[in-house]
């Protein structure tokens, strides 16, 4: 879990350029794939792969995940799982389509802000990083590390309903305010 503490900035910024151009980020990602992980695919593959689904927020999503991925802790573990399992799987289309799953389901509760800034977030979503790949974490049984999973999930998909409706709340009342301004500006017919 330290390894979320210890992000790059240039994978996490909101104002990173690999955000804001899908060729940066494709690049970022093919390099993660094919030197990292030794997992031989093409641009044009993730690409098709990745399709049009990803915005600034999903793409940042997927950065934290490669930067977690990517750690002194966790790359070690992650590359004996993908050689032991290279003739058994489509790694390049099971690592991509989980990463995806993942982040399009999360990034609709949370956004990588929470992620980083929020430790109980931080966690979550390490932990289902981990469980993407059946990565152990130390000093925890399989069984324990589910159970922990579940009590987190269990507790924070409430939490992260009130903190969805909380945002749309504030949204609302945007809006509301400003065709309170709006209608105040409006000379009366008196």
């Amino acid at each position: 879990m330290m390894a979320m503490n210890s992000l790059p900035p240039i994978i996490i910024e909101p104002d990173s350029p690999t955000v804001d151009n899908i060729d940066h980020f494709l690049a970022v990602f093919y390099d993660f794939m094919n030197h990292e992980l030794d997992i031989d695919v093409t641009r044009a593959v993730l690409q098709n792969l990745l399709g049009k689904k990803l915005d600034k927020e999903r793409m940042r999503m997927l950065l934290i995940s490669i930067g977690f991925l990517s750690s002194s802790h966790v790359l070690p573990v992650l590359r004996d799982l993908v050689s032991d399992t290279r003739d058994k799987v489509d790694l390049a289309e099971y690592i991509v389509r989980e990463l995806l799953v993942l982040t399009l389901y999360l990034g609709e509760v949370i956004n990588p802000e929470m992620i980083l800034t929020n430790d109980e977030r931080k966690e979550e979503f390490a932990r289902k990083l981990l469980k993407i790949f059946k990565v152990g974490i130390d000093g925890e049984t399989r069984e324990e590390s589910s159970a922990i999973l579940e009590t987190i999930d269990s507790v924070e998909i409430h939490k992260l309903t009130n903190e969805l409706e909380v945002k749309i709340r504030e949204e609302i009342e945007k809006i509301l305010e400003a065709e309170r301004a709006a209608a105040a500006a409006k000379p009366s017919r008196e």
